[in-house]
């Protein structure tokens, strides 16, 4: 049998029953009289049609988002009966505000198995309805989803005026609480009291290098620092530790649907501290590591990375017994499986001392010469910086001018509030990071002077220093002279940081050294 024949019974038969459909789409409308309402007028409606009402669906459910799981639990009962069936609701778009449910309930009625009923349209849908009658039904829903769509737009405008203003309308980052809104005051976004010196803690230690984020994540999980702000005390884990330092919205800032804005929230981090970390964690720079492990003091923390895997070897002492133990750096082994072994830190010492001693004794004069030479570079390199900071002054002083302008125009009536106040907060970012960028380039200049000036003298004596036994002076000529230390086989590969590479291990050692003289030895080897 066809199915155009398979509900001809049904189709040809009157209508004598109904299901009654009310819908909100949230509990505070529910809480009010609307649903109720609906309901009141669709019953008198089918007691005046003499329908016998079968069930009554009064759901809370957005029509717009997601499967509509209660509508098609009402479609579903309706397909299940024997008897064509009149769907009665109070108006169109509460039934539908789209077309993605069209197609199936217009299956039905050119089935003849339902009927549906509108009331405030006074319209009635049924397998003979005429075009006419279609197209009012289509214009209904058609109205109903353009409201939608102007409220979604008016959602997504106030929302963007709200980030314009400074306001974050999310859950706040860990260190920080949400005020919701009362009748008297709008929400806000206050520091947490108890989470904001642990939040804070992570920061400052991570700062100080040489942590690895699961150090800082054990680190969180010590002082008791939860996810979120939830009451429930959730473990932290090491991606939510990593986000946290990452968080722009602890300096002031936060980013939504890739644009930055600056918000109006007090801070408990300092930018400096920031960029340190921000800094570290990049392997930009490498902050001088005070970390001790417990009482144990060790000179490659947080300076090797394992060859093999990637992650940052960690340092630890085998005792083999009172009078015997060694130092050792070993892969954790966080991101995959690795073969890469433990290596003896003094072995790795040990080629150190071979590889980064100078070809041959430095004098007195030698060094005299090396530093004239490195501050003749050094005078050379403020030439260029002088340009780089003339020109960020030219671009604030721009800026500046621009802002004028602005405001001018906002005056006159050429732009509205909303562009003035977008195309300021552009302008002041762009005029904020120069003028960070100027800042930094002074404070290399107070710096700099007394950093080159001693560079000779600490290539000079590499192989001094790594003898010594003050742990962190060896450490810290370390960080200083090498970067990108990675695992090879039970050696370490390296590279020497600038101007470093110039002068240790290299056979042009003389280049730097303007003796008048034709013999090129120190005195003491005459």
């Amino acid at each position: 049998m066809s199915k155009k024949n398979k509900y001809q019974n049904i189709a040809d038969e009157e209508c004598k029953q109904a299901v009654i459909f009310a819908r909100v789409s949230s509990e505070e409308q529910k809480k009010g009289a609307s649903i109720d309402a609906q309901i009141k007028t669709v019953v008198d409606y089918c007691d005046n049609h003499k329908f016998k009402i079968l069930e009554t669906f009064s759901i809370v459910e957005s029509s717009t988002n997601g499967g509509r799981k209660k509508f098609y639990e009402m479609l579903d009962f309706v397909k299940l009966q024997k008897h064509k069936t009149a769907i009665v609701v109070n108006c169109v778009d509460r039934l539908q505000r789209g077309y993605k449910e069209c197609v199936e309930l217009d299956l039905l009625r050119e089935q003849g198995r339902i009927e549906i009923h509108f009331y405030k349209e006074s319209l009635i849908v049924t397998k003979d309805s005429n075009s006419s009658d279609i197209m009012r039904w289509d214009i209904g829903v058609f109205s109903a989803k353009t409201y939608v769509g102007s409220l979604r737009d008016n959602v997504i405008r106030s929302q963007e005026y709200k980030r314009e203003q400074g306001q974050w309308q999310s859950c706040a980052p860990v260190g920080y609480l949400n005020v919701p809104k009362t009748k008297t005051s709008p929400a806000d976004i206050i520091i947490d009291e108890e989470r904001a010196p642990k939040v804070k803690r992570l920061f400052e230690e991570y700062a100080k290098g040489g942590r690895t984020l699961q150090d800082i994540t054990n680190l969180a999980r010590t002082l008791g620092l939860c996810s979120k702000m939830c009451t429930v005390n959730k473990t932290i884990s090491r991606a939510q530790v990593q986000n946290i330092l990452k968080n722009t919205f602890y300096i002031g800032y936060f980013t939504q649907k890739g644009k930055v804005y600056k918000h109006n929230y007090p801070l408990f981090i300092d930018e400096d501290l920031f960029r340190i970390v921000q800094d570290t964690m990049e392997g930009r720079k490498r902050a001088p590591s005070k970390l001790y492990y417990g009482d144990k003091q060790y000179v490659f923390t947080g300076l090797v990375k394992c060859g093999c895997c990637g992650s940052l070897m960690t340092c630890e002492t085998k005792v083999k017994d009172e009078k015997h133990a060694y130092n050792y750096l070993k892969c954790n082994k966080l991101r995959s499986k690795c073969s890469q072994k433990p290596i003896n830190e003094a072995k790795i010492l040990k080629q150190l001392e071979q590889e980064l001693s100078l070809p041959l004794a430095v004098s007195d004069d030698m060094l005299k010469n090396i530093k004239s030479e490195v501050k003749k570079q050094l005078k050379e390199e403020r030439v260029n910086t002088a340009t780089l900071k003339r020109n960020i002054t030219i671009k604030i002083n721009q800026l500046d001018e621009q802002l004028k302008t602005l405001f001018r125009g906002y005056i006159q009536g050429k732009c509205d509030e909303k562009m003035y106040n977008e195309l300021k907060t552009e302008i002041e970012l762009e005029k904020e990071k120069l003028q960070k960028d100027m800042d930094r380039y002074l404070e290399i200049d107070d710096e700099t002077d007394e950093t080159l000036a001693n560079i000779a003298e600490i290539a000079a004596n590499v192989g001094k220093f790594l003898k010594s036994p003050i742990i962190s002076q060896k450490r810290d000529i370390l960080n200083l002279i090498l970067s990108d230390c990675k695992t090879e086989g039970k050696n370490i590969c390296f590279s020497i940081t600038k101007p470093f590479d110039k002068l240790l291990k290299t056979p042009e050692i003389n280049k730097w050294c303007r003796w008048q003289e034709s013999d090129l030895r120190p005195r003491h080897y005459q």
